[in-house]
């Protein structure tokens, strides 16, 4: 006699006649995370059937903390190496990055072929942006956004050094290496520079732009910023009528010599206090 009462021995666990064995359920959520992830936009998140999307579910508790502990031991590793030395990031803050609030956006290439799909599915923190064909991936340390192509290339934004932008780089080829790929760190540079500075006083913008208007066009019902640009420099400043300028450059010396320029030009422009 069987049963859950007083006195009687409990029932042995019998496995439910429509129930899949475990790798079968395994296997159906990796078609399922493959369906999931053919949309234009696949949020990919860590899973116990590897990385599933939202949609899909996230299993097993303890295989995600086992995950968690590999991440930390590799940013340890990550930050251990010579690629940032002690005082470098400090170091890098000097002069006029501090004065304006510089922002790098640096280029890499990996030179091979890169699978958007695969990063998609078994990457982590990305955004597979299927209808303009790249991949967004996102780091913490340091707090950056990658874009990649299926060619190999790929563009960092948010560093604020040029030591920390080559950091981020090489712990994005590491991490697609992680995956699979055949990835050489090669081919980095900074493109561009962008600045922010605000000036102590306001700025008349319809007066600024008559007295330089070959080089400054302002449109109030498009952009409420006046758009200056100097060739010789290229660099492109937005100005705007609160005294903020906001400066894209090629490099930190052309950013600097920008604000120098623009400087005098907006100061005959000031809105005086009364």
């Amino acid at each position: 006699m069987t049963g859950r009462g007083r006195g009687f021995p409990r029932t042995p666990a019998v496995p439910h006649p429509r129930r899949k064995p475990a790798p079968a359920r395994r296997e159906a959520g990796a078609r399922r995370a493959e369906r999931a992830g053919a949309g234009k936009d696949a949020r990919v998140v860590r899973g116990g059937a590897g990385w599933l999307p939202p949609a899909v579910g996230c299993r097993g508790l303890r295989a995600g903390r086992r995950w968690k502990r590999r991440a930390g031991r590799a940013d340890r590793r990550v930050r251990r190496g010579p690629l940032e030395p002690p005082g470098a990031r400090s170091a890098s803050r000097q002069g006029p990055a501090a004065a304006l609030g510089l922002r790098r956006r640096p280029s890499s290439r990996t030179r091979c072929h890169l699978n958007l799909r695969k990063i998609a599915l078994e990457g982590a923190n990305v955004i597979y942006k299927r209808d303009v064909g790249k991949v967004l991936m996102k780091l913490r340390k340091p707090r950056i956004t990658a874009t990649i192509w299926s060619s190999g290339k790929i563009i960092c934004t948010g560093a604020t050094s040029e030591e920390e932008a080559k950091f981020s780089a090489r712990r994005l080829a590491r991490s697609l290496q992680k995956l699979g790929f055949q990835v050489i760190f090669t081919d980095f540079k900074v493109v561009n520079v962008l600045a922010v500075c605000n000036m102590p006083f306001e700025i008349r913008l319809p007066e600024f732009t008559k007295n330089n208007r070959p080089h400054a066009s302002y449109e109030p019902e498009l952009h409420p910023a006046v758009c200056y640009r100097i060739k010789s420099l290229r660099a492109t400043l937005q100005i705007f009528s609160t005294g903020s300028i906001t400066v894209t450059g090629p490099n930190v010396k052309a950013v600097a010599t920008a604000v120098e320029q623009i400087y005098p030009l907006v100061f005959e422009s000031r809105k005086e206090i009364l």
